[in-house]
This record gives structure tokens, sequence and C-alpha cells, in this order.
């Protein structure tokens, strides 16, 4: 990773990572990775994205600023000094990350082509902050990640006075967002299989779910629930990722990049 030529120690620094021996006139699709509360941009080197981007050839940004105005302008200067394939730039991020990931595409729908939120509150979909209906009309992707062990109880509509991030209204807006109203569902009929579910993804999330695939990552299964759309493309997905914690796993980079991927802007 590299700082841009005359960049200064300051919230408006950011890092790029370039693939080597790029053919003249290449271009390359580009991940923006947003750090959390309370820690710097450099965490993210520690995401897994770095090998993942030098085995698949694609940019990185992680920029210190994270709000979405202050990522918008460091995604202008990176289109004006960089190779970047404009309808390919994508965005995730961990906790306060996950969020400004949101928030971002809420504001500049036409900027990505999906995002990838992991560890995030699911509020932000309430309408308290984001351009839902710009998401809509976009069709925003969104690949979704969530420990079990979170402290923070992002998964998704933890309804009771622990749950700093769940949501049930937000839940139920981001489905209908995709066309999934059949999954829709009420905080008491929540709390009701959180409490005697003997579905496990029902336990552990409230909500009701897809079929998922089952990944057998390093000490613990990774459930991913893929929301189909009626043209048979799955534009929302959730990563239920058995005792995960607040911080990302080494192959949640993999999964968001192999779900982003498939969408242009």
């Amino acid at each position: 990773m590299v700082r841009p030529e005359g960049a200064q120690d300051s919230a408006q620094d950011y890092y790029v990572y370039v693939p080597v021996n790029a053919a003249e006139g290449e271009q390359f699709p580009l991940v923006i990775v947003n750090h959390g509360a309370n820690v710097n941009a450099r965490v993210c080197e520690s995401f897994g994205w770095i090998e993942l981007a030098g085995a698949d050839r694609f940019m990185l940004a992680m920029a210190e600023n994270t709000q979405p105005e202050a990522l918008h302008q460091m995604l202008q200067a990176i289109k004006a000094n960089y190779p970047v394939d404009s309808s390919r730039v994508y965005m995730t991020g961990t906790s306060q990350g996950g969020r400004y990931s949101k928030q971002f595409a809420g504001l500049y729908p036409d900027e990505v082509a999906a995002i990838a939120p992991m560890n995030a509150s699911f509020s932000f979909l309430n309408g308290e902050d984001g351009d839902i209906e710009a998401l809509r009309e976009k069709g925003m992707p969104m690949l979704f990640v969530a420990g079990t062990a979170d402290v923070y109880n992002p998964l998704p509509l933890r309804n009771n006075a622990n749950a700093l991030m769940g949501s049930v209204q937000g839940w139920n807006n981001l489905l209908q967002l995709h066309g999934q109203e059949e999954y829709q569902i009420t905080a008491e009929e929540s709390e009701q299989l959180l409490e005697t579910s003997l579905n496990l993804l029902e336990h552990y999330t409230g909500v009701r779910l897809p079929e998922a695939k089952v990944y057998n990552a390093v000490n613990n299964r990774t459930f991913q629930c893929d929301f189909v759309n009626a043209q048979g493309v799955a534009t929302l997905s959730l990563v239920i990722e058995e005792n995960g914690s607040h911080e990302p796993l080494g192959h949640d980079a993999e999964l968001a990049w192999r779900f982003m991927k498939q969408f242009t802007r």
C-alpha cells in the first residue's frame, strides 16, 4: 500500500494499492475498505484484502476519514490519477466502516456497483440516514456479514436490551428494497424464533432465511443465505459466522469479493 505523493498526516490521508506490471491502458476494479471506529486505515491491511487484490488484480483504497463526503472526494481523486474501471467500484467496511459504506451507497448510488458491510447496524435502513429510495432505484447489491459472538449483536433482529445494532424495521425495509417481502417478520415473531426455534439459523438471527450454503472455515462454520430475485440473481446475501466476533475474519474478504465482483454499474 502506498500513500499518494504529497499527502500529509491528517484525517484526509488515504492509501492505494495498484496491481504491479499493469499494461498500457489496462483498468482495474476498485474496492474501498473502510475501517471501524477508534482505529486507523492501516488496520485494514490485516483484513485479507491485500493478498486477494494481488491474486485477482484489483485496486484497493483505504481512507482515514471514512465519512461519505470525504470518501467521495477521495474516489474522485483516485479515478483522476489511477487506472480505475469506474463501472466496477465496490465498497466494504467493518462496524462504523460498514455503516459508512451503506450511507455512501445511499448518497452516491451511481458511484458503486455493490457493497459488503460487515458487523454493522441494520438500523440505517430505518430511513434515518442514507437514501433508501436511491438504493431501491439503483438496485444496489448488498452482502452483510455478522458473527454470532459479536458483542454488539448485529444479527439482524436481536430485539432485546443488548441489541445495539439490530432493527426489525431496518431488516424489513432491506427485504422490501430487494423485493423479498415474503421473508419480512414482526418483532414478536422474531422473539419467538430466537427463543424456541430448533432451526440453527433462525435461533441465531431471529429471522426466516433461504437455504444456506455452508463453509467450514477455520474454527467455525460460515453460513451464506442468498436472496434470489425474479431474474435468478442474488442481489442480497447474509453471511452468518458461527463464533464470529466484531472483527473481520480471514475469509470475509474472499466471500465479499466473490459476491461484489459479479456486478457492474
